[in-house]
């Protein structure tokens, strides 16, 4: 009996069409050729999906690792908002076993999960409009929701609520019991 060869570069085309391979493959080759920081950000993060869609977690995550760093260099908050966004949400699927849901989660994935929304909610009040804010605090709501951080996830909510009704932000400032015992003097 002939033993079954499967090719293993078919074999994360099963989820992905080959055409989306092949293009996110040029625009990485032709962004590294070009050396520019925004085209490798985009074809790494477009890398990343395909591998994400295809199954394959560890090679997605090191795609959007690398997109992070570019992203950080280049200082887009929206972008680098949305790629921990995704991110987390690729650690989170690792953390979380959907067919053991009883399991304790990976404690490294879900950690990296947790920084990556924390860092998303964080961003998103810099982001440059006000209907993205909205959308990168719901996502990383959801993800706080996911991992079981249910008054994180509820707080970010509340803020994306607030700010979807227009009402901006307010800054922090020292709470008012810290201002009723402040000393005379610096009353």
């Amino acid at each position: 009996m002939n033993p079954v060869v499967i090719d293993p570069v078919c074999v994360p085309l099963l989820l992905v069409e080959r055409h989306e391979w092949q293009r996110a493959e040029a625009s990485l080759e032709l962004a590294r050729a070009t050396r520019q920081p925004l085209r490798l950000c985009e074809a790494l993060t477009e890398l990343a999906r395909c591998e994400r869609h295809s199954g394959n977690a560890d090679g997605a995550a090191k795609r959007f690792d690398e997109a992070l760093g570019w992203a950080r260099l280049l200082g887009s908050v929206d972008l680098l908002a949305d790629l921990l966004c995704e991110r987390g949400e690729l650690a989170a699927d690792e953390a979380l076993d959907a067919l053991q849901p009883t399991r304790d989660p990976e404690p490294d994935a879900w950690l990296l999960a947790r920084a990556c929304a924390a860092e998303a909610a964080v961003l998103a009040a810099r982001a440059s409009d006000p209907g993205w804010e909205v959308q990168l605090l719901l996502r990383a709501s959801d993800l706080f929701n996911r991992l079981g951080s249910s008054s994180e996830a509820t707080a970010l909510q509340t803020r994306a609520l607030q700010r979807q009704g227009g009402a901006a932000w307010p800054e922090p400032g020292p709470a008012p019991a810290i201002q009723a015992r402040a000393h005379p003097t610096l009353q």
